[in-house]
């Protein structure tokens, strides 16, 4: 559309001189519009590009926090090697939950299920003690009145908290007993040492709250690296967001600029056709006029 502007700014111009008019930008306007950037400026849209290439900050920061977190991931670790190390200490400790079953005589095609329920409520059981066992003491107005010497009734949290510590240990001691007590009463061997028996009694209960207890230690050390790796995800997840919006931002004000450009170059070419041809229509039209006079 271009390669006609000059030849329809010609033709417009003849058409004003004849009528004596001298119409070029009104012209240019029908014919090219405004200047896209005119049009554009006061749109939400140039406002919005503009700020987003402008102002980089908030991109920034999210890079700063991405790098602190990376950094902070470099010490911690990532959740994958505790991940595999969980799995390996659940499979062990399935495995001796079956040795259990099978000291019990339960038949093989029976076992899996049991031996499930068994493992989850070891390390279920576990986890639960070594939370009560290190859980802190709850600040209350009663325990701080203890501590500068002043008399005061016990909150009924504070009450709680030891005894369901000292339940839930009692039952896991009881739990790990009982897997003793199955090894040595369960043995049907009239000949071995009871030093044999209760060796056997306490390998077995090794390996059944070994694993338990690694598998809560495993899950302690493995949940600082999975709360960092997730707000890392979330961090890039903002930084690809922000990159995009800028990005998309420079796109639209690179095509604008070119649109400003070509719509520049068509006004020209078309202003400057116009002129031409309106004045040598004009001049030629004064030596007919001085002929006609």
């Amino acid at each position: 559309m271009s390669f006609l502007t000059p030849l329809v700014a010609s033709v417009q111009a003849r058409l004003d001189a004849r009528d004596g008019i001298d119409a070029k930008d009104r012209r240019m306007t029908a014919s090219h519009g405004l200047a896209p950037a005119e049009v554009e400026r006061g749109s939400f849209l140039h406002r919005e590009a503009v700020e987003a290439v402008s102002d980089t900050g908030r991109l920034e920061e999210y890079r700063d926090d991405v790098r602190r977190g990376e950094d902070a991931q470099a010490l911690l670790g990532t959740p994958l090697p505790y991940t595999l190390g969980l799995a390996a200490v659940w499979a062990i400790e399935f495995a001796g939950a079956l040795l259990v079953l099978r000291s019990l005589g339960v038949p093989d095609s029976h076992r899996v299920l049991p031996a499930a329920a068994l493992t989850l409520t070891l390390i279920a059981l576990t986890r639960l003690t070594v939370k009560l066992a290190e859980a802190p003491r709850r600040a209350t107005p009663a325990s701080a009145a203890s501590e500068a010497g002043e008399p005061g009734e016990a909150a009924p949290g504070e009450a709680r908290v030891p005894l369901a510590r000292y339940g839930v240990a009692a039952l896991y001691g009881l739990l790990v007993l009982a897997i003793a007590f199955v090894r040595v009463l369960g043995s049907d061997a009239d000949d071995v040492p009871a030093v044999m028996l209760w060796s056997e009694a306490a390998i077995m209960v090794a390996v059944s709250a070994g694993p338990a207890f690694a598998a809560a230690w495993l899950e302690r050390r493995r949940a600082p690296t999975v709360e960092l790796a997730r707000q890392l995800r979330t961090l890039r997840a903002r930084v690809r967001d922000e990159e995009r919006r800028i990005a998309k931002a420079r796109r639209y004000l690179r095509s604008l600029d070119r649109a400003q450009v070509a719509w520049t170059q068509d006004n020209a070419r078309g202003r400057a056709a116009y002129s031409v041809a309106h004045e040598r229509t004009l001049a030629s039209r004064a030596p007919a006029d001085d002929r006609a006079e």
